[in-house]
């Protein structure tokens, strides 16, 4: 990411005492996907402490049409949605809580992927209300710059994704053939 020309990872925005909304602004292909997955990867993996250490990342255009349908609907019933069966073994209200608690990054994909700009405009609105009434969590959302245009979060700074540097792109290459290789293997081992 890159604010003012300066290439910076993600987390240097994230996770600090004052929790932030994020607009990540990319080109299609670009890895604005990718990076809320590694980024929620990493939140689940850390070893050392965070202060926002539960990571839901959300794909907006499976859950458009329940917000634009009732844009009261919680973040949390979204989230269970998205869980399915597994839903039921989360203690009563305990999503909820780590809400209201402060305890999680947001990560809401794909903004720009909601059609028509009407729709846009009222998921936008929603995540507004999220933010207002979890403020104490990190939230990141992502587009594409133009379909932002149409429907930005109110009070989130913009980040730009910028391409990967060859020393990168070799770096994430050669990390997800290590990551495909020690799937086969699990799978090999299991069969």
């Amino acid at each position: 990411l890159a604010p003012g020309g300066r290439r910076q990872p993600l987390e240097a925005f994230t996770d600090h005492p004052r929790p932030r909304a994020l607009a990540v602004l990319g080109a299609p292909g670009s890895g604005k996907t990718t990076l809320l997955r590694y980024t929620a990867s990493q939140a689940c993996q850390a070893q050392q402490s965070r202060r926002r250490d539960i990571a839901i990342l959300l794909y907006l255009r499976e859950h458009a049409p329940a917000i634009t349908g009732d844009p009261r609907v919680s973040l949390a019933d979204l989230l269970r949605s998205t869980l399915g069966p597994l839903a039921a073994s989360e203690p009563p209200g305990w999503f909820d809580s780590q809400l209201r608690a402060g305890n999680c990054i947001v990560l809401l994909d794909g903004l720009d992927e909601i059609s028509p700009d009407s729709d846009r405009q009222k998921v936008s609105a929603w995540i507004d209300q999220q933010v207002r009434e979890a403020p104490g969590n990190d939230y990141v959302i992502t587009a594409r710059p133009l379909g932002y245009q149409t429907a930005p979060v109110q009070g989130a700074a913009v980040l730009q994704v910028h391409g990967l540097t060859a020393d990168q792109m070799a770096r994430f290459v050669h990390a997800r053939y290590l990551e495909e290789e020690a799937q086969l293997s699990e799978d090999a081992a299991g069969s």
